[in-house]
C-alpha cells in the first residue's frame, strides 16, 4: 500500500540521514530534535517526489532551527550551488568537512566543488587531508593520482604510486601508471627499467616487448625499438603488433627497404583484422603507386592468394584499378570473384551488372541478375539491368515485362531519379515497337519522378517533334537540355533538328556549325541533319558535302540519294 510505502521510505530516510548526520546540539530539547528530523525528512521526502522549491524552503526552516546540523548543511549545499550562491555553498561544505573531517560524502561533496571550479590544488589539499584519518586509503590515492596527472606534477603523482604500491602490493595497473609518469617526465632509464622489471616477471608476454620498443621511440633511440620489436617477431613471427610498429618506425627513418619489407609481412598476416589490413594496403599503394606500378599489380595477386579476407582485399584492388583507368577486362573477373565468394554482395553484384552491360555482354547481365534475384528480389535495379539485357538483345516484350516489374518491386527506398531512369528506358522501348501512346505515358511518368531527366527530356521532345505534333512543347523540353549540357552534341543535333521544323533556318544552323566545331567527325545522321539546314540556308554546296558523309556513314534513305543526285532538299524520312 502507498502509506507503507511511504513509512517505510521515511524510515530508510531516516536511518540514511543518522549515518551522515553530525552530532546535533546536546543542548536542545528532545521535542525540538524530533522536529528538525521531521522537517527534514519531509525535505528529502518533497525531494525524491521533485518538488524541488519546497524541498529546499523546508531545509531552510530547518537550518534556522538548527544551524550546526551538518546533514542539513550538506543537503542544502547543492542549492546554493545551482542559485550561483557559491560562497554560501563553500562555507557549509568547509563547516561539514571541519566537523566531520573522516565523512567521505562531506570531503567528496567538497571536492566536487573545487573541481567544478578548477581548483585543483584546494582539492588535492582535502584529499590529503583525508589521508590521515580515511580508514580506506586507496580510493583517496587513486583520487589524488588523477589530480596530480592533471597538474601535470610527475614527482608527486609518482610518490602517490609508490605510496599505493606499499599499500595493495605490486600490480600490472600501478606498474603502467608509473611507466606513464616516467615517460611524461622524460625520464628514460626509469621507464626502460620498469619495463625490463615486467619483461623479467612476464618472460612468456611479448607484449612488454612491444611496451619497451614504443617507449624507446618515444625517446628517439630508434636501434634500442627496431631490437626490442624483433624480439617480439623471434616468438611469433607474424605479430601484426610488431610489424606494424616496425612499418611506423621505418616509415620514420625513410628506410625504404626495411618499410616495404615489413609492410608486405605485415598485409600477409594472419593475425591482422581486415580494417587494418584494409587501412595499410591503402597506405602501400600510395607510397608504392609513385614508383612500381607493375609492382603493385603483381602484390595485389599475391594476397588475393592469401587464404584471407579475400574479399576485402579483391574490393581493394578494384579501387585501384578504377583510380588507375583501368579497362572493364581487367576488372570484371575480380567482381566475378567476389561474388563467387560472396553471392549476396549486393555492392560486387551491381557493379558486375554495370560492367557487362558496358561490354555489352547481355546474356552475362541476364545470368547475374537471375543469380542476384535469388538473394534480393525485391531489388529494382537488379530487375532494371535485366530489362537492359533484353532490350539490348531487341527482345523487347520481355524487356517491357522486366521494367514493369523493376518498378513493381519498388520498396520506396530508391532514388527518385532511379526510378525516373527505369520510366524513361520503358518509354523508350515503347517508342522502339511503336506505341506512341505508352512511350508519352512513360516519359510523362519519369518526369514526375525527376522533370531534370536529361535523356527524357531529349528523346521526349525528338520523338513529338517527329510526329509533328507540339512543336512548342518540344522546343521547351529540348531547350532545357542544351542549357544544362551544353556541349553535349545529341542533345544539340534534337534542338537544331527541332528548329528546322519550326522553319527558324538561320538559328538552326547556328546549332548545326556547333554541333561541328565540338565534333567534326558524327554519326550519319546529324551529317544528314546538318546537311538539309544547310541546304535550307541555301548553302547547298555545304549541304551536298554533308549529305555524301551521311551516306557515307551509312544512312540508307532514297531521299538522301535524290537530294545528292539533284542537289535540292526535299523533304527526309525519319531517320533517328
Amino acid at each position: 500500500m502507498e502509506w507503507l510505502r511511504r513509512h517505510i521510505l521515511l524510515l530508510f530516510l531516516l536511518l540514511m540521514s543518522l549515518a551522515v548526520q553530525a552530532q546535533t546540539d546536546t543542548d536542545s530539547t528532545s521535542a525540538r530534535r524530533r522536529a528538525v528530523e521531521y522537517y527534514y525528512l519531509h525535505s528529502l521526502s518533497l525531494l525524491e517526489q521533485g518538488c524541488i522549491d519546497e524541498s529546499f524552503e523546508l531545509l531552510e526552516h530547518c537550518r534556522a532551527m538548527d544551524s550546526t546540523s551538518t546533514a542539513i548543511l550538506y543537503n542544502l549545499s547543492p542549492y546554493y550551488i545551482v542559485l550561483k550562491k557559491d560562497s554560501i555553498a563553500h562555507e557549509m561544505l568547509e563547516r561539514i568537512v571541519e566537523a566531520s573531517p573522516q565523512n567521505e560524502y562531506y570531503n567528496t561533496a567538497l571536492v566536487n566543488y573545487y573541481n567544478k571550479k578548477g581548483d585543483r590544488k584546494s582539492a588535492i589539499a582535502v584529499y590529503e587531508k583525508m589521508l590521515e584519518t580515511a580508514q580506506s586509503k586507496s580510493d583517496v590515492y587513486m583520487s589524488l593520482y588523477n589530480l596530480y596527472s592533471e597538474e601535470n606534477d610527475y614527482a608527486k603523482a609518482l610518490e602517490v604510486l609508490n605510496a599505493l604500491e606499499r599499500i595493495e602490493g605490486k600490480s600490472l595497473k600501478i606498474s603502467l601508471d608509473k611507466h606513464m609518469q616516467y615517460v611524461q617526465s622524460y625520464d628514460l632509464d626509469n621507464a626502460v627499467s620498469l619495463v625490463q622489471q615486467l619483461i623479467e616477471e612476464n618472460p612468456d608476454d611479448v607484449s612488454f616487448y612491444l611496451l619497451l620498443g614504443e617507449t624507446y621511440v618515444l625517446f628517439g633511440k630508434y636501434a634500442e625499438a627496431e631490437a626490442a620489436f624483433a624480439e617480439v617477431l623471434k616468438v611469433v613471427p607474424d605479430d601484426d603488433s610488431a610489424l606494424a610498429s616496425l612499418v611506423s618506425l621505418y616509415s620514420r627513418l625513410e628506410n625504404d627497404t626495411a618499410y616495404c619489407r615489413s609492410m608486405e609481412k605485415l598485409l600477409k598476416s594472419e593475425r591482422l583484422e581486415t580494417e587494418d589490413r584494409v587501412k595499410n594496403l591503402l597506405e602501400y599503394v600510395v607510397y608504392k603507386e609513385a614508383t612500381d606500378t607493375v609492382y603493385m599489380r603483381n602484390f595485389f595477386k599475391e594476397l588475393m592468394a592469401l587464404p584471407f579476407d579475400q574479399v576485402a582485399i579483391t574490393e581493394t584492388y578494384i579501387k585501384y584499378l578504377e583510380y588507375k583507368n583501368a579497362s572493364g577486362e581487367e576488372v570484371w573477373p575480380l567482381l566475378e570473384r567476389i561474388v563467387a565468394l560472396e553471392p549476396d554482395n549486393k555492392n560486387a553484384i551491381i557493379s558486375l551488372l554495370a560492367y557487362s552491360i558496358e561490354n555489352n555482354d547481355a546474356a552475362s547481365v541476364i545470368k547475374y541478375a537471375d543469380e542476384a534475384l535469388l538473394y534480393f528480389p525485391q531489388n529494382m535495379l537488379i530487375c532494371f539491368y535485366k530489362a537492359l539485357a533484353y532490350g539490348a538483345m531487341e527482345r523487347f516484350e520481355e524487356c517491357i515485362e522486366a521494367c514493369r516489374h523493376a518498378l513493381s518491386v519498388r520498396t520506396g527506398d530508391e532514388e527518385l531519379s532511379a526510378v525516373s531512369s527505369v520510366f524513361g528506358y520503358l518509354g523508350d522501348v515503347y517508342h522502339e515497337v511503336g506505341d506512341m501512346d505508352k512511350c508519352i505515358e512513360a516519359y510523362d511518368s519519369a518526369l514526375i519522378y525527376n522533370p531534370y531527366n536529361m535523356s527524357v527530356l531529349n528523346n521526349y521532345a525528338y520523338f513529338i517533334a517527329l510526329e509533328g505534333k507540339e512543336l512548342q512543347k518540344a522546343h521547351d523540353m529540348s531547350y532545357k537540355t542544351i542549357e544544362e549540357e551544353p556541349e553535349n552534341i545529341t542533345y544539340l543535333d534534337t534542338y537544331a533538328w527541332i528548329l528546322f521544323l519550326q522553319e527558324r533556318y538561320e538559328e538552326a544552323r547556328a546549332y548545326a556549325e556547333k554541333i561541328i566545331q565540338i565534333k567534326p567527325e558524327m554519326d550519319g545522321v546529324l551529317y544528314h541533319h546538318c546537311g538539309d539546314i544547310f541546304a535550307k540556308c541555301g548553302d547547298m554546296d555545304r549541304a551536298v558535302e554533308y549529305w555524301i558523309k551521311a551516306r557515307e556513314s551509312g544512312v540508307v534513305d532514297e531521299n538522301l540519294d535524290k537530294k545528292i543526285k539533284k542537289r535540292k532538299y526535299s523533304r527526309a524520312k525519319k531517320t533517328k
